[in-house]
């Protein structure tokens, strides 16, 4: 398992879907941490995709880290 690793958006040209979902759970999976820099529109995936609880839980149990920045 490797350190660490930050991601901020990956997709720029879509505000919809700025992260690849997929490789985020990679990154949970091979990282011990995985930190997001993420504005509203990350933000908003997270939620939609994870629900409020499991984002909280994966937060709480530090698969990942989220720095909010705003644009």
């Amino acid at each position: 398992m490797l350190e660490s690793i930050t991601i901020t958006r990956q997709n720029k040209l879509s505000t919809s879907y700025p992260l690849d979902i997929g490789s985020l759970i990679e990154c949970m999976i091979f990282y011990g941490k995985t930190t997001i820099v993420a504005n509203y529109f990350i933000l908003d995936q997270l939620f939609h995709y994870f629900g409020g609880d499991k984002l909280l839980r994966l937060l709480k149990e530090e698969y990942l880290h989220i720095v909010y920045y705003r644009i």
